[in-house]
């Protein structure tokens, strides 16, 4: 995670050089004294260079006449380099002069006057920055933002959930795992949350990012890589033994040796470990007796009779074997290099660049792709064009809509689970009572039109009578 240029360890110079070099330093050092004394009241007018760049392969060479009448302030304009595909601004023209050494010719300069240059550039700007602290006046107020560099709030939280498992599983170098779709096992996330519970229960009390948050792709995999389990010796007699015949044969016992030192084997370590059996085996008296198949020893063997109660109660062999053997990871994983199924790259609002960028994707797809957005909020317009090319980008891979995509004209309506359930709930509410008035309406509209219907045909005729 550390870079060549983060530190300012660069400007530190080897103690071997000549003595034109410590002269060049020693009047340096005078020529910024005088110049930071005599412009103290002039700090205000003093040129900063933003973000320049040391490391340019194509490097212009420059002459330094009269070094002794130069100010702090010319020879710094002189070791300046400047970056052909950039624009520097200063705040204040410079002097034509300057132009003199900026241009200078360099078709008569040798590849040892490059170097000598580069180390006197170097040299100033070491007795540049020592004298202006000296006198609390810095002639370049950003110099040392370039090379202290802050990290953001998620490489924070790597060095502290690395700070944590160091700690817990020692000092690993660890890297940051990929930038793609991630299958976790929440029991082995159980398990990580409850060994490291204060830690985690620290992360949810953050209502934002912090910087000592267990992060959390970090947190998993690296428990996934570091946990370990002991073995026994019996699982370790049990892997050996392939035949199933609680005994270990010549073969198998080879098979251990291959296992346990490194090749070639030394005849004198296959007769070394033998010997240590036999000793173990003349020393003990076994209380188990196991049958062994034919087939188990070569025909020139002196080996006893290897079962597991000799193992577990030889205490040379068991040393061997459980130091080589002892601890597994407890949880099975493999590590695939990086790569190889994901690309991830930062989109910037250069244009040349995301169309070079995007090109080189198309060449070589990967099955995960991750953009991160880095472009500048200052440049609408450049990232106008990006967003452009970038949609561009994804219709000549996916053309076609996937299934679970919705259409264009619409969107979800809800960004949060919660808010969708309960919608869910007040619709199912909504509907159960719809059917139910709906029900009980046809019940009265079925039984007004039976009950007269029925009335009609149940209805029993009586006589007449006269009354007298």
């Amino acid at each position: 995670m550390e870079e060549e240029d983060d530190y300012p360890y660069k400007y530190l110079q080897d103690s071997h050089e000549n003595n034109n070099e410590l002269k060049l330093l020693s009047i340096l050092r005078k020529k910024n004294v005088y110049s930071s004394r005599k412009d103290a009241h002039k700090v205000s007018e003093t040129q900063t260079l933003h973000s320049y760049n040391f490391n340019i392969s194509s490097e212009p060479i420059y002459k330094f006449h009269d070094l002794g009448n130069s100010s702090s302030r010319e020879l710094q304009v002189r070791s300046m380099k400047f970056n052909d595909e950039k624009n520097y601004k200063l705040t204040r023209d410079f002097k034509p002069v300057y132009s003199k050494f900026l241009h200078a010719n360099t078709s008569n300069k040798t590849a040892y006057h490059i170097k000598r240059l580069k180390h006197y550039r170097n040299i100033m700007n070491v007795a540049q920055s020592n004298n202006s602290i000296k006198f609390d006046k810095f002639a370049y107020p950003n110099q040392w933002k370039r090379n202290a560099r802050g990290l953001d709030t998620y490489a924070e939280s790597l060095l502290y959930v690395n700070k944590i498992y160091n700690a817990a599983y020692g000092f690993e170098r660890r890297r940051v795992p990929a930038h793609m779709p991630h299958l976790i096992d929440k029991w082995i996330v159980n398990n990580m949350q409850e060994k490291f519970e204060s830690e985690f229960k620290k992360t949810s009390s953050h209502k934002v990012r912090d910087s000592e948050d267990m992060q959390f792709a970090f947190s998993y995999f690296y428990f996934l890589y570091s946990e370990k389990r002991k073995i026994s010796v019996g699982e370790m007699f049990d892997m050996f033994d392939t035949d199933k015949s609680r005994t270990w044969s010549d073969r198998e016992i080879r098979t251990l040796l291959s296992r346990l030192y490194p090749l070639p084997l030394d005849y004198n370590l296959v007769i070394e470990f033998e010997s240590e059996i036999i000793n173990c085996s003349h020393r003990m008296n076994l209380s188990k007796i196991v049958e062994v198949p034919p087939g188990e020893r070569y025909l020139d063997s002196t080996l006893p009779i290897v079962s597991k109660e000799l193992i577990l109660n030889c205490e040379t062999v068991f040393r061997k074997i459980q130091s080589k053997f002892g601890k597994s990871s407890r949880y099975p994983h493999e590590i695939i290099k990086t790569g190889k199924n994901e690309i991830f790259e930062m989109l910037t609002s250069n244009v040349s660049l995301t169309v070079q960028l995007l090109d080189e994707i198309r060449r070589d797809p990967k099955k995960f792709i991750c953009l991160n957005d880095d472009m500048d909020p200052i440049r609408r317009s450049e990232n106008e064009i990006v967003r452009a090319l970038l949609n561009d980008f994804y219709r000549s891979l996916y053309p076609l809509r996937s299934t679970f995509e919705l259409p264009s004209q619409y969107r979800n309506r809800f960004s949060h689970l919660h808010k969708l359930l309960e919608w869910r709930t007040s619709r199912a509410k909504a509907r159960n009572l719809l059917l139910c008035l709906l029900a009980l309406l046809l019940m009265l509209t079925f039984y007004h039109v039976l009950y007269h219907h029925m009335r009609r045909l149940c209805r029993t005729r009586e006589l007449s009578t006269f009354l007298v």
